[in-house]
């Protein structure tokens, strides 16, 4: 009996969409895909794929509706946003051709707070003893001042990172480096402030030093398994200068990720707790985690330290990951959701993968839109994901104009992506393809994989 080809919709618009997109693209389990909003990328020369504009990827009753009108198989949310605020329950609705909902590759609402809230993610480290920065959540701001001149008079050198508890793209974490930068942060995140309620609440927390790895683990709720580690760039200028990003660059696999740190993240289930069948996310043998769980790890001098838990791929990691992929991305999902992800081999290809991200001048501040967007040498995928030239352009913030014309749309406008056999060859090509990109205001790290290859950076245009 022939098995019925998938049609999935996919939500997002951004260059982690685009990566999805092609690696669903290319499963034979699947029809076709249906990109809400997508971008100039999804929308030209991508096979099984095109983009639905109109609808707003938060409103779930719509995209529901839209869902049954083209009888939808699987839902794929990429940002965070629809993740923590439920999406995966609303579409448990029956259907008359999926009578127990249609499949949805993300966690329930209780188990995605792991996200959504800061202030919870850190108190479940704490409760569990998951190594962790010393920390402390404020809702009022005088509170949080005295806190860090507590926290200053005890001791002068004391550094401190700020973050936004709720959801704020990747850019509501701050580095202040006196008190008065410290008081202006909370100024500027609690109430009142450019991130709205996700500043209602707050954590300050020491600083760590060490390398970053983010690593992307596969759940069904009782198993997991975990992807090569990345490394992401979140500062927007070289050296890791500069305020945070939603990410400026990424590789993998990382050299930092040796055995023992994997074997320490993942098979003790220290920092991977709520993949651990012994501590579920919320607490409650009711709420598995079942989805993308994504790490964020500080590797200290004295041992690893989780920084953060999202529930879903990373951007940019997932442009880095994605294309070492072997196996079927979506046979992947499914067995996630059906319970079955035991019986699925993950199979990684042994290259590495660099990318570059290509962002508007002013990000992620205040920037212009609406650029034109000129590539020197066209794109083409093969079979594998590669771009038969070695350099894969996925877009971001881009969109095409009513007579074809691709422009600027967003911060982060598109990462330059390569696979080769060393990271070296990596980012040397990823640089290349970077100078075949011209936009007015273009902006990129000209460093990205520094610790890993101290040497390596990108030429000046």
């Amino acid at each position: 009996m022939t098995q019925k080809l998938l049609k999935v919709l996919l939500i997002g618009r951004g260059a982690r969409e685009h990566a999805l997109a092609i690696k669903i693209a290319q499963s034979n389990l699947v029809q076709s895909i249906f990109v809400i909003p997508g971008n100039g990328g999804t929308q030209k020369s991508l096979r099984k794929t095109r983009n639905i504009s109109g609808i707003d990827g938060n409103y779930f009753p719509k995209l529901l509706q839209l869902a049954k009108d083209l009888k939808i198989d699987l839902v794929v949310p990429g940002p965070d946003a629809p993740i923590v605020n439920d999406i995966e329950d609303f579409f448990q609705e029956g259907v008359p051709y999926a009578p127990s909902g249609i499949k949805c590759f993300a966690p329930s609402r209780e188990a995605a707070q792991i996200e959504g809230s800061k202030a919870f993610s850190k108190d479940f480290m704490a409760r569990h003893k998951i190594p962790t920065a010393a920390y402390a959540n404020f809702t009022d701001i005088l509170k949080a001042k005295l806190y860090i001149e507590d926290c200053l008079e005890e001791d002068p050198s004391y550094r401190m990172v700020i973050k936004a508890s709720g959801l704020a793209a990747g850019k509501g974490v701050v580095f202040p480096e006196t008190i008065d930068e410290a008081f202006q942060a909370l100024e500027d995140t609690m109430p009142g402030d450019k991130f709205g309620g996700a500043g209602d609440e707050v954590v300050v927390e020491e600083f760590l030093e060490g390398e970053e790895l983010s690593i992307h683990t596969f759940s069904d709720g009782v198993t997991f398994k975990s992807l090569p580690a990345a490394q992401d760039h979140k500062r927007v200028f070289d050296g890791d200068e500069g305020p945070n990003t939603g990410g400026m660059g990424c590789y993998a696999p990382v050299k930092a990720a040796t055995p023992s740190v994997m074997r320490v993240s993942i098979s003790s289930h220290s920092l991977i707790a709520p993949l651990s069948p012994r501590l579920p996310a919320y607490e409650s043998s009711d709420t598995p985690f079942v989805g993308m769980l994504f790490t964020g790890i500080m590797l200290t001098k004295s041992d690893p330290k989780c920084l953060e838990y999202n529930a879903r791929f990373g951007d940019p990691e997932a442009q880095a990951l994605l294309p070492l992929l072997r196996s079927d991305l979506v046979e992947i999902m499914c067995a996630c959701i059906d319970g079955n992800l035991h019986n699925i081999n993950l199979i990684m290809s042994k290259r590495f993968c660099a990318t570059v991200i290509l962002a508007s001048r002013g990000y992620p501040g205040p920037y212009r839109k609406g650029y034109s967007i000129a590539f020197k040498h066209p794109c083409f995928w093969n079979s594998e994901g590669l771009v038969k030239t070695y350099v894969a352009f996925l877009h971001a913030g881009t969109k095409l104009d009513p007579t074809g014309v691709l422009l600027t749309k967003g911060g982060r406008v598109v990462a330059v992506t390569t696979k080769m056999d060393t990271l070296e060859e990596a980012v040397k090509t990823a640089y290349i393809g970077v100078k075949t990109v011209s936009f007015e205001g273009k902006h990129f790290r000209k460093d990205i994989a520094y610790r890993s290859l101290p040497a390596a950076a990108g030429e000046e245009e």
